[in-house]
């Protein structure tokens, strides 16, 4: 081979030089922002689950404040005081125990990572996960 055939084999021309600039500015343009989009969801998320956990205080009263500290301290190891814990909203209208298996859902998969465990307890066969139980508790058979 040639060195003038070399040089054209292994030099880009301004051209080619210049469109991949424009593409390496649009790509990091385009990832900050996803970043930015990412951080804003982050943000709004968490301040959408502080309204919604001030509002199921404000609408359980002082049964609902002492869950809230219960599931702030939860451990893998309290199984049955959160059954227990349970039990206590099974008076309460359909809304207020639906909300309340959702946070201690969120507590109980928190408590998992925590201990370095998979976020979620699959059941196996005929054993019972302690969320199968709270929910068949507080929603019974509903879907």
């Amino acid at each position: 081979m040639n060195p003038f055939e070399r040089y054209a084999t292994d030099h880009k021309s301004a051209y080619e030089r210049r469109r991949e600039s424009i593409a390496n500015k649009r790509r990091v343009t385009l990832l900050r922002k996803k970043e930015d989009e990412r951080r804003q969801l982050e943000h709004r998320y968490r301040d959408s689950i502080k309204e919604f956990v001030a509002d199921f205080a404000e609408r359980a009263g002082e049964r609902g404040r002492r869950l809230l500290a219960f599931l702030d301290g939860l451990t893998i190891h309290d199984r049955e005081a959160l059954l227990d814990a349970a039990c206590g909203f099974r008076t309460c209208n359909a809304m207020l125990r639906r909300d309340a298996l959702h946070l201690m859902n969120r507590a109980m998969i928190g408590a998992r990572e925590d201990a370095a465990l998979p976020p979620f307890d699959d059941p196996l066969w005929d054993r019972k996960s302690v969320f199968d139980l709270i929910k068949l508790e507080l929603v019974g058979d509903e879907p």
